[in-house]
């Protein structure tokens, strides 16, 4: 979304790859930070498998979505 805005009011466009790239490397950061902060704890829990359904976070706990649609003319 910031991408498309910046296209639409500024007419400044980022590539695709760049994007990609980018958001590659958020979500990166994003997987170490939880994997370090849950290897602190000492809370074990048993996963039981069931069906999801959206869940509040925790306190102090965050939740990161990501989306992305790519057309095979910006690639």
């Amino acid at each position: 979304w910031k991408n498309r805005n910046s296209s639409v009011w500024n007419n400044v466009k980022e590539p695709g790859l760049s994007l990609g790239t980018k958001a590659m490397n958020i979500w990166s950061d994003w997987k170490a930070v939880q994997t370090n902060r849950y290897n602190m704890t000492e809370v074990h829990e048993q996963v039981q498998q069931q069906t999801e359904q959206w869940k509040k976070s925790r306190q102090g706990w965050y939740k990161c979505n990501v989306d992305a649609g790519f057309h095979e003319s910006l690639v």
